[in-house]
């Protein structure tokens, strides 16, 4: 397991030295990491650039926390999750956004290894929960001692702004009679 909280003061360096252990490992690198990112994509294409990119900055990312496991030399899965200050819980909570083991690799343990790690630097940070947003692999949050609480929804980005195909409930507020105070306006 290599992650993004080893211990080192210098998380670019931290960063450097894991992509050239990487490289070194496997010639193909990145092109591995974007294949594997793609196997789990169900509603996106992945980016060669924009990946590498956002892996960069997801590892430079104090809030962010990168798992990958890796087999003889061969990239077996990964986690991204974030964790950040919400009003509900009276302090942090803990989200894993993407977690993928490479087909050849499930059944070993490996998610259940990314997943603890992830429980671990959670704790690790203060947070009160962890939660997983899915709609595959319910049995296996379960085994691992997750409740299912919610239901997520998501909206795209080329949708924001767009009316409802109702126009909205009955009643709603103007826009003009609410005012929206934003972090840039204090």
């Amino acid at each position: 397991m290599v992650n993004n909280d080893e211990g080192c003061g210098n998380s670019q360096k931290l960063y450097n030295n894991w992509l050239k252990r990487y490289d070194r490992t496997r010639s193909t690198s990145c092109r591995c990491s974007v294949a594997t990112a793609t196997e789990f994509a169900a509603s996106f294409a992945v980016d060669p650039n924009c990946f590498r990119e956002s892996f960069r900055q997801c590892w430079l990312d104090s809030s962010s926390h990168v798992v990958v496991a890796i087999v003889k030399s061969s990239l077996a899965g990964y986690l991204l999750g974030f964790d950040h200050v919400a009003f509900f819980v009276n302090g942090r909570v803990a989200g894993v956004e993407e977690i993928y083991v490479c087909p050849s690799h499930r059944g070993r343990g490996i998610g259940r290894v990314l997943m603890k790690e992830f429980e671990r630097w959670a704790k690790s940070r203060g947070s009160a929960q962890v939660v997983v947003c899915t709609r595959r692999t319910s049995g296996f949050y379960s085994a691992l001692g997750y409740e299912e609480t919610a239901t997520c929804f998501r909206r795209l980005e080329r949708d924001f702004g767009k009316a409802a195909a109702d126009g909205g409930p009955n009643g709603a507020v103007h826009p003009k009679h609410c005012y929206i105070m934003r972090h840039s306006d204090s």
